[in-house]
C-alpha cells in the first residue's frame, strides 16, 4: 500500500507532468507549422506589393531606378535575402544579391499562367517567383528569396523558454504538494496512528500541537476529546466503585438483618419450649 505522499506523486503530479509535456510537444509542432505558414502567406502579400511598386520601372527598363527600388525594399522594408527582376525572356534586369549575379531563369511566359510560384530551398529559406504584369501583358518576373531561419529560431527560443517556465511551474507545484504533505497530510497520518493506539486502550496518547492553524485546531480538538473520554472513564470507575461499596453495605445489612431474625426465631422457640415445660410441672 502506497503512502499518501507516493499516491499524490504517482496519481496526480506524475500524470500531470507527462500529459503536460506531451501536449506541449504536439502543440509546439502544430503552432510552429502554423506560424511558418503565416510567414509564407505574408511573403505572398509582400511579393505582390513589391511587384506593383516596380511595374513602371520594369516596363521602362530603367535599371538604376529599378535597382534603387529593390535595394530600398531589401534593406528597409522587406525581410528578404535577395530580390531579382528578370525580362520576359528570362535575362536579369536588376538584382540585390551581393554574392553573385542570379542566373537567367529562361522564358517566363510559361510561369505567368499559374500566378505566383513558390518553393523551399531547404531549412526555412523560401523563394517566390512573382509575375510582373501590365494589364494582360507579362513584362517581367520578380524572384524574392526570404530567409526565415532567424525568425523561426527566435520562435523556437520562445517555445523553449515557455517550456522551461512550464516545467518550472510543475516543479513548483510538486514542491507545494510536498509542503502540503508535510503540513497537513503528515499530521493527519500521525493523528490516525495515535487514534489507533487510543482505540486499543492506550489512554495516555497525546497529539503534538504544532503546524498550520487547521492542524493545531485539529490536534487541540483531539486532545480535548481524549481528556474528556479519560475523565468520563474515571467518573464511571468512581461511580462503579461507589455502587459496589453500596451493594456490599446492603449485602452486609441484609446478612445482619437475617441473623437478627434467625436469633429472634430461636429465642421465641426457646420461650415456647420453656413455657411448655413450665405447664407440665405445674400440672
Amino acid at each position: 500500500m502506497y503512502s499518501i505522499k507516493a499516491q499524490i506523486f504517482l496519481f496526480l503530479i506524475l500524470p500531470f507532468m507527462i500529459i503536460g509535456s506531451i501536449s506541449f510537444v504536439f502543440a509546439s509542432i502544430y503552432v510552429k507549422d502554423g506560424f511558418e505558414k503565416n510567414l509564407q502567406t505574408s511573403a505572398f502579400i509582400d511579393a505582390e506589393r513589391i511587384s506593383d511598386s516596380i511595374k513602371e520601372a520594369t516596363l521602362s527598363k530603367d535599371i538604376p531606378l529599378l535597382t534603387r527600388i529593390l535595394l530600398d525594399e531589401r534593406y528597409s522594408k522587406t525581410p528578404s535575402v535577395s530580390l531579382a527582376v528578370f525580362e520576359p525572356a528570362g535575362n536579369v534586369l536588376a538584382y540585390t544579391s551581393l554574392k553573385a549575379k542570379p542566373s537567367p531563369i529562361g522564358p517566363t511566359s510559361s510561369k505567368v499562367a499559374g500566378g505566383t510560384d513558390s518553393h523551399k530551398e531547404g531549412g526555412h529559406i523560401f523563394t517566390l517567383d512573382q509575375p510582373i504584369t501590365s494589364g494582360p501583358y507579362l513584362i517581367g518576373m520578380m524572384r524574392v528569396t526570404y530567409d526565415f531561419t532567424e525568425t523561426m529560431a527566435q520562435f523556437d527560443r520562445a517555445f523553449y523558454i515557455l517550456f522551461a517556465i512550464s516545467m518550472g511551474g510543475l516543479l513548483t507545484l510538486s514542491a507545494l504538494m510536498l509542503r502540503l504533505s508535510r503540513t497537513i497530510i503528515d499530521p493527519i497520518a500521525e493523528l490516525s496512528r495515535i487514534a489507533a493506539n487510543f482505540t486499543h486502550g492506550n489512554m495516555e496518547v497525546h497529539m503534538p500541537v504544532s503546524g498550520s492553524k487547521e492542524t493545531v485546531l485539529l490536534a487541540d480538538s483531539f486532545n480535548t476529546m481524549v481528556q474528556s473520554i479519560k475523565q468520563s472513564q474515571q467518573d464511571l470507575i468512581g461511580q462503579k466503585n461507589d455502587l459496589e461499596q453500596k451493594v456490599s453495605e446492603l449485602e452486609a445489612w441484609q446478612r445482619a438483618t437475617i441473623d437478627r431474625e434467625l436469633k429472634m426465631i430461636q429465642i421465641k422457640e426457646e420461650l415456647r419450649v420453656h413455657k411448655a415445660e413450665h405447664r407440665d410441672r405445674v400440672v
